[in-house]
């Protein structure tokens, strides 16, 4: 009897509960506890390198899809990008991070214009002089290149930037990535500054077939190299190539640029005019095909001048086509200032021209340079003065334009021989062209001590002059004054004989 009243209370109590409510009352006062306790206890066990291995798991396929978007420079590239910024930042937090990741988040760093963080995280999987990821090296390439101003005229063979710049390009470029034809033709560029030209040339040729533009850079650089049978290729299958997409309807005006290009190089003006002539007949008002017309004529014109010993009428209508062509061509200017200093009767609306440009400021420095040396010929080196500086301000390291202004100086202006000495030193101290640009610093360098009373080293520095160009007669002449100064006359009449020996040989 009492267990079948303990076993119908049991039943009528279990039937009476809410055990719904109940069990959800236990779950979440004991088991979801419980639950959280072993999830923590689990990621006690788990070390940062293991959650950021999870992660790097998780978007493996998208860091693959972004860097091919990348090099192939695809429009959806940034999107991706955007998607993967978070998941990627935290695995650079958590130090479990690769190099491709790490190249991603400066990518996105470089997106949002934080150029200094990028090149900083760049450089860290992409050491100076060392080897690293390749497409962060092509990166830092480019983005010094920028800085420069894509002028290598800035770049001096030997420099840390070059060296930097060398050993980018060549990681990039040796790990078959896809570089970009850009950053293969500043490599050339930069192997033939470190008088490596064979070297670039057959790097180019690598290139070539993938990227049929290259064809121009190889003509340039083996046509540089007297690589004469290169070079004939490279024009035909060049111009092959520009002429295939001009009757495919695919050509723009860089390819036009580069069809007249490579008629320069081969030195045939009628053929460049002719493809010029063409592109403006489609685009009349196109002013890139302009200034290449008015260059391309200029260049016949200096042509036309070199050939004729006189300054035909047919020479001075191609100069007066050149400025019909493009009015604003500085080119133009130079070549006027050039006839001008010879004695040249020009047109007024060229002379206005020259004025107009000397007036606004817009004259180039090879215009001021060749007044200035006309100025100089014509012994008036103080009207020189005036236009060596303005040519000195645009080009700061110019050899030519730092003695000519240095002489000018000292022959007009002696008071201020301490800014020629200046001017001199600089030039010595840079990157001299030739032989006989040494010896012309090595000539006025002598004048300045002479004027400084140093006679023994004025003595010194024109025998180094002579060495270096035996015709200077000028320096021989100053040479010779300065022997018989110091009593060396045997000497002086030497310097004298072989004087009149090098004109003799010279008629």
């Amino acid at each position: 009897m009492f267990f079948q009243d303990l076993t119908d209370f049991l039943i009528a109590y279990f039937k009476s509960r809410h055990w719904k409510s109940l069990i959800l009352l236990g779950i979440t006062t004991f088991a979801l506890p419980l639950i959280l306790l072993t999830l923590v206890c689990y990621g006690a066990t788990l070390s940062l390198p293991t959650i950021a291995g999870r992660y790097s798991e998780l978007v493996s396929a998208d860091v693959e899809n972004q860097l091919r978007k990348d090099q192939e420079h695809d429009h959806e590239s940034e999107a991706v990008s955007r998607r993967l910024q978070v998941p990627l930042r935290r695995i650079l937090q958590l130090g479990g991070s690769n190099d491709r990741v790490t190249y991603l988040v400066g990518m996105q760093l470089a997106r949002q214009k934080r150029y200094d963080m990028c090149e900083q995280l760049m450089r860290g999987i992409a050491p100076r002089g060392g080897e690293g990821f390749p497409e962060a090296h092509a990166w830092l390439a480019n983005f010094e290149l920028l800085k420069l101003n894509l002028d290598i005229t800035k770049i001096r063979a030997g420099s840390a930037t070059h060296d930097n710049l060398l050993n980018d390009l060549q990681i990039a470029e040796r790990s078959a990535m896809n570089m970009g034809q850009d950053l293969i033709v500043w490599y050339a560029r930069l192997l033939d500054l470190a008088q490596q030209g064979e070297q670039g040339l057959k790097m180019l040729l690598r290139h070539v077939r993938e990227y049929p533009d290259l064809y121009l850079p190889v003509a340039e650089l083996s046509n540089k190299l007297k690589d004469f049978d290169e070079f004939e290729d490279a024009v035909q299958e060049g111009r092959a190539a520009v002429e295939g997409k001009i009757k495919a309807g695919k050509a723009d005006l860089t390819d036009l640029i580069r069809l007249v290009r490579l008629a320069e190089l081969e030195h045939d003006l009628d053929r460049a005019l002719l493809a010029i002539q063409a592109g403006l007949r489609s685009n009349p008002d196109e002013p890139t095909l302009k200034r290449l017309l008015s260059n391309v004529l200029i260049a016949k014109y200096a042509e036309s001048v070199e050939k004729s010993s006189q300054f035909a009428t047919e020479s001075l209508e191609l100069l007066e086509a050149a400025f019909r062509a493009d009015s604003n061509n500085p080119l133009v200017c130079n070549e006027v200032a050039r006839a001008i200093a010879m004695g040249q009767t020009l047109p007024e609306e060229l002379h206005q021209r020259l004025a107009k440009s000397l007036i606004d400021g817009t004259a180039t420095a090879m215009t001021h340079i060749i007044i200035g040396n006309s100025k100089l010929l014509g012994a008036d080196p103080a009207a020189a003065i005036p236009h060596l500086e303005c040519a000195l301000r645009v080009e700061p390291d110019s050899v030519v334009v730092l003695n000519n202004l240095a002489y000018a100086i000292l022959q007009s202006q002696p008071e201020n021989l301490d800014r020629a000495r200046e001017l001199v030193e600089k030039a010595m101290k840079g990157s001299i062209g030739t032989q006989k640009q040494y010896a012309s610093l090595l000539d006025t360098y002598g004048q300045i001590q002479i004027m400084d009373d140093d006679l023994i080293g004025a003595v010194d520095t024109f025998e180094k002059a002579i060495k270096l160009d035996e015709t200077k007669n000028n320096t021989r002449q100053r040479l010779a004054d300065l022997y018989r100064k110091l009593g060396m006359s045997d000497l002086a009449d030497l310097q004298l004989a072989r004087i009149e020996e090098i004109k003799a040989s010279a008629q």
